[in-house]
């Protein structure tokens, strides 16, 4: 074919996962087309990923867009026969548990963990009439449609929590959220630390980030903050900002190490960890209250984040993919509102424009951590503050775990529609009578006496 030629190419990315839908595509010329681009793909296909099969990126092509055009080899590309297999009841079936459970057992690799094509293809699938597809493919559709608006629902009710939380949020680190409280504090020194209570030695910094990479000192912190308080970057209030180590772990180990999944905003999971045959240098451990950045994620959305480690009950390392940040003066700056300040507002803004991807994996520096901009006020404020936090956000997280609790309960029900509808127990009698009165109804055994004649085996 002439190089010059464009093609769609549809590779994993362009699979929404979570809607088993296709939802993008890439446009290529052939003198430049992905070394994967190497099957054509046609209506009706179901395109299943091959590769970490639990995350199961499949889905079907129903856009005639995409009738004849090119998909990754990172996909099985399973094709009924028209007169045997309805094309929908496949691609029901392949997200049915029972079809990707042994899948999941069958991978092989430990980074890129995948089965292969003819793992696939081997899979015993339950194959009634085809009357009977038709009828079993459209009541998982209406059972589904019913699902599906209960679960966009439950998202939306989700996103709408999490506009609330940010917005609360904002409003504390803005001095909105304690603005009646200092109103009531006649008595109150509301002023920041000052920096000899920091152990600054030179003048506060103050940094505010307003432009790209461009940062303007500001003379006692931004307009849209109280009187009192200012703006210090994250290294004036730290005694210590340092990566962690950089030793391969060996899971067979002793000694825990965190995993950089264990830390998201505000969040850290002490369980999350991997293992070292040897203990580190002291330095490389963290303690109760230090702040852990992350370095590194797939993700943008977790890059240069921050938790605050718990209180620990055995020792703790960090890898080099974390950063550890230990406060100067816990007197005068309380660690759970540096915590939640450093996920938000400017300080957040300040990260996000400094993040940079290569090859797949986004990044901050140290240097952009310790550069973080921070409202800053009074102890007394701080305290104030974090305890109102805890207050409105537990209810938050208490109906975001039940909505969240929904999600699986929803799940748990589609994976027990698609088992009633592959064991025979999802039609009623009368469905079933009425499947058999179709022109094309026909016994299993001489369904599969047909498919065997169709593939050159003896019955």
């Amino acid at each position: 074919m002439p190089l010059e030629e464009s093609f769609i190419y549809l590779d994993i990315g362009a699979i929404d996962n979570e809607l088993s839908q296709i939802i993008d595509h890439k446009v290529y010329q052939w003198k430049d087309a992905p070394s994967r681009a190497q099957q054509k793909v046609k209506v009706g296909d179901v395109l299943f990923s091959t590769v970490r099969t639990y995350l199961k990126n499949i889905a079907q092509v129903s856009n005639p867009h995409y009738d004849d055009q090119v998909c990754s080899s990172g996909f099985t590309v399973i094709r009924g026969r028209s007169n045997t297999l309805h094309p929908k009841y496949i691609f029901y079936t392949t997200l049915y548990e029972g079809f990707l459970q042994p899948l999941n057992e069958l991978q092989t690799g430990t980074s890129y963990p995948a089965v292969r094509d003819k793992d696939v293809l081997a899979q015993r699938i339950a194959l009634p009439p085809l009357p009977e597809q038709r009828a079993i493919v459209s009541k998982i559709e209406q059972l589904f449609s019913g699902l599906d608006n209960g679960i966009a629902n439950l998202k939306a009710a989700k996103a709408k929590l999490e506009t609330y939380r940010q917005a609360v949020l904002k409003k504390a680190f803005e001095g909105e959220l304690t603005k009646a409280w200092r109103n009531s504090q006649p008595s109150l020194s509301n002023t920041a630390p000052e920096n000899h209570e920091l152990n600054i030695a030179a003048e506060p910094t103050e940094a505010y980030q307003n432009n790209g990479d461009q940062t303007q000192k500001k003379n006692q912190g931004s307009d849209k903050l109280p009187e009192g308080w200012r703006v210090l970057e994250l290294q004036d209030l730290m005694e210590s900002v340092k990566n962690g180590f950089s030793k391969k772990p060996d899971d067979e180990g002793n000694f825990p190490i965190l995993r950089i999944s264990s830390v998201r905003p505000s969040k850290i999971d002490t369980n999350d960890v991997r293992y070292l045959l040897e203990p580190l240098d002291a330095g490389f451990e963290v303690m109760t209250n230090d702040l852990l950045f992350t370095r590194y994620n797939g993700s943008r959305e977790y890059v240069g984040v921050c938790a605050r480690v718990p209180i620990l009950d055995k020792k703790l390392y960090y890898p080099d993919k974390l950063i550890r940040c230990r406060l100067k003066n816990p007197n005068t700056m309380h660690s759970q509102y540096v915590e939640l300040a450093v996920n938000v507002g400017i300080s957040r803004q300040f990260i996000r424009k400094r993040i940079r991807t290569t090859a797949g994996q986004s990044g901050v520096s140290g240097s952009d951590v310790k550069r973080i901009p921070i409202p800053i006020c009074a102890i007394d404020e701080q305290v104030q503050i974090v305890n109102e936090l805890v207050s409105q956000l537990s209810i938050c997280d208490k109906l975001s775990e039940s909505i969240d609790q929904s999600l699986e309960q929803a799940e748990a029900l589609r994976q027990s529609i698609l088992k009633k509808a592959f064991s025979g127990e999802l039609l009623t009698a009368t469905e079933l009578a009425a499947c058999k009165k179709e022109p094309d109804w026909e016994p299993a055994e001489e369904l599969v006496r047909r498919i065997q004649n169709q593939i050159g085996r003896k019955a």
